[in-house]
Order: C-alpha cells, then sequence, then structure tokens
C-alpha cells in the first residue's frame, strides 16, 4: 500500500504553512493548496520520510514533531505530524510547488485543496488546535 506522510507546521502566530502545488496535469491534485510532505521509500520509516521530504521542499527549520494521526484513503496510508517551524515566510525557499503562504487553521475551510486532506483536517481540527496553545 502506497504511504505518505505530511506536516501540518505551525508557526508561532499560530499559522499554517502550506504550498500550492504545481500546475501540472501529471500529479496529483495540480494547483491545490496542500500540506508539505510526500511519499515514504521502501523501508524508510514515517518521520525519517517526512524529514526528507521536507528537506526537499523547502529551506526551512522544522522541529517538534508530534504524530496526529493515520488514516487510509483512496488505497493510500496517510500518516500526519504536526510540527513547528520560526522561519519568516519570505526567508523560505520553495523548491516543490508554485509558493507558499500561511494561513489560519481555523480558515482553511475555504481553500481548494486535496478533499482527503480537507476530510483529516476537519475530522482533527479541535485537537490539532489544542496542541499548538
Amino acid at each position: 500500500m502506497k504511504c505518505i506522510v505530511k506536516a501540518i507546521l505551525i508557526n508561532p502566530n499560530k499559522l499554517m504553512l502550506m504550498v500550492l502545488r504545481d500546475n501540472k496535469p501529471t500529479i496529483p491534485h495540480p494547483n491545490y493548496w496542500s500540506l508539505l510532505g510526500g511519499r515514504l521509500e521502501d523501508g524508510e520509516d514515517a518521520l525519517t520520510g517526512l524529514k526528507r521530504e521536507l528537506k526537499e521542499e523547502i529551506s526551512c527549520p522544522t522541529y517538534d514533531f508530534k504524530l496526529v494521526g493515520e488514516s487510509i484513503q483512496y488505497g493510500c496510508k496517510k500518516i500526519i505530524y504536526r510540527g513547528k517551524f520560526d522561519e519568516k515566510l519570505e526567508n523560505i525557499e520553495l523548491y516543490e510547488g508554485q509558493k507558499l503562504c500561511l494561513f489560519d487553521l481555523k480558515d482553511f475551510k475555504k481553500l481548494r485543496i486535496p478533499l482527503s486532506e480537507k476530510r483529516y483536517l476537519l475530522k482533527n481540527i479541535d485537537k490539532i488546535l489544542d496542541e499548538t496553545k
């Protein structure tokens, strides 16, 4: 089964970092806002894979990862972590995707994000918000 690991990255102002995916018809969810992360490599544990993916996608130190939960949707296992970062948005270099943006955790519902991520965030928003205090 394919396994994806994603990060809900929160800054000190309690804003969530998301990436606008490339607008390429050959990728899943082109031109959607998404959590950072990606597919695990064979034999890779989730946290190691997440840290590797983040280094491949952004130039920002991240830390204090806590497992939020797991789900299986559309034949794919998704593992979601919450993590922290302190870098200002304008100082973060993006290596994959169109752009980065910060969003209030309560406002993500308005965004065009993959349905599976939106459902997961909606289902777990109280837990995510509680853990950012």
